[in-house]
């Protein structure tokens, strides 16, 4: 009778300690889960205060095309189409949002759930939105009358100051409405 008291003590120990053992392993990988997601969180986050600087730099406002046009001069025609892959022409005509990927391997196996992290990084709120112009493309401006002036004032206002006469060329077609 004691030896099967004491199998059953043995069992009911070994049971305990493989529980107890158990949850702390599970506590153990779910500590290394949440901080695997900070980490991951913390990178998109650092991806993304980056590509807004990026665009931030890439994309002149029309303040601060008039402010080198009135002040100083000293950056006045710095971009070359050979500065960018396509030999495209940006200004800016306002702000809005603009989309990106980050770069960020899908086939890595990431969690679905971090996906919305991934999305939440990619957009970028409040930034300039550009006007882009490729070589042999023409653009057209249509609305009130007013607005539309404004807005090719202003885009051939920053191509003046950020582009140099040998880049690029203004062709204007009108009517008289």
């Amino acid at each position: 009778m004691v030896f099967a008291l004491l199998g059953v003590v043995g069992t009911v120990v070994t049971f305990l300690v493989g529980l107890w053992s158990a949850r702390r392993a599970r506590g153990r990988v779910i500590a290394e889960h949440a901080e695997a997601v900070r980490g991951f969180r913390d990178q998109v986050d650092d991806l993304h205060r980056r590509r807004v600087r990026h665009h931030t730099a890439a994309h002149r406002t029309v303040i601060e095309t008039m402010n080198e046009v009135f002040g100083g001069g000293t950056q006045l025609w710095r971009h070359r189409l050979h500065d960018r892959d396509d030999g495209s022409l940006v200004a800016v005509v306002g702000t809005g949002t603009h989309r990106w990927r980050p770069p960020i391997d899908a086939a890595a196996g990431i969690d679905v759930s971090l996906w919305h992290e991934i999305e939440r990084g990619g957009r970028l709120d409040g930034v300039s939105a550009a006007l882009t112009i490729r070589p042999g493309e023409a653009i057209g401006i249509t609305g009130r009358l007013d607005f539309a002036r404004a807005v090719v004032r202003s885009v051939i206002t920053q191509l003046a100051t950020w582009v140099g006469p040998a880049d690029w060329q203004l062709v204007i077609v009108t009517s008289d409405e």
